[in-house]
């Protein structure tokens, strides 16, 4: 099972809202939780708009750029992701003047929840662009197993 649905399924509190495909996506349909939305491959304006009002983007791939990324912060939106690869270079860490997001150091439920967890106590201390301060309780990633 994907780890990111995993972590979702027991923060019960929490949405995500899953955007695009890949292989696992039927198999995954059928035990998603309550809280968690697949809506598969939509169009580049649908995407946006989840993106420009998501609380967060969440990326657990380690890509060479990792794309998503770079546009989740230009859509102001602050970005959860795991620390390796393209994302360590797009992403300001809470280290960061100004930071646009928190790391994950492994791939795996709990280091997913904890870092939703330093995502939300420290939500004032993100900066992306024009971020607005109040956004849903929506969480939204990328679906590419």
């Amino acid at each position: 099972m994907v780890p990111i649905i995993e972590a979702f399924r027991e923060m019960q509190d929490k949405k995500l809202v899953d955007i695009g495909n890949g292989p696992q996506l039927e198999g995954i349909r059928r035990v998603v939780p309550q809280n968690v939305t697949l809506f598969g491959f939509q169009q580049s304006s649908v995407l946006r708009d989840y993106m420009q009002r998501a609380q967060a983007l969440i990326f657990a791939a380690e890509e060479d750029c990792g794309i998503v990324c770079v546009e989740a912060q230009a859509c102001g939106t602050p970005v959860t992701a795991f620390g390796k690869g393209g994302a360590l270079e797009t992403i300001s860490g809470l280290n960061s003047v100004e930071p646009t997001g928190v790391f994950f150091n492994e791939q795996s439920v709990v280091a997913i929840q904890e870092a939703v967890q330093k995502f939300e106590r420290e939500r004032l201390a993100y900066q992306c662009g024009s971020m607005p301060k109040q956004r849903p309780s929506v969480w939204n990633f990328p679906f590419q197993v």
